[in-house]
């Protein structure tokens, strides 16, 4: 750091109120997912066991590959083709573009090129 300017504090923890749809999601849809895909991301390959053991086995986040916000109330759910298994990391980047995320093979393109 040398001789740079350290910044001093910043207020946080602010209160305000919002209102907002939330998406429900179906936990069962999640299960079969994994099931079927593991708990491998499939954007980086990134496995939450190997890398914090017990407390990491069975944890990924099952990303829609159609945004529940475009989906009808009477949308069905299949847990193969439409939920895909991502850490947070790539979860968070495949939002990143809205209102349609980033795919999971445009996100591979990105990390592959990086290695």
């Amino acid at each position: 750091m040398g001789d740079e300017e350290v910044p001093g504090t910043y207020p946080e923890g602010a209160t305000r109120t919002v209102q907002v749809n939330r998406y429900e999601s179906s936990r069962a849809a999640r299960e079969a997912c994994i099931v079927h895909h593991g708990t491998v991301c499939m954007v980086c390959g990134f496995d939450y066991r190997q890398v914090y053991g017990s407390i990491g086995a069975g944890y990924i986040q099952a990303h829609h590959t159609v945004p529940i916000s475009q989906m009808g109330e009477d949308y069905e759910v299949d847990p193969i083709t439409d939920l895909v298994p991502l850490c947070a990391n790539c979860h968070v980047m495949a939002h990143q573009r809205q209102p349609d995320p980033y795919t999971v093979r445009e996100l591979e393109v990105r990390v592959r090129r990086r290695r």
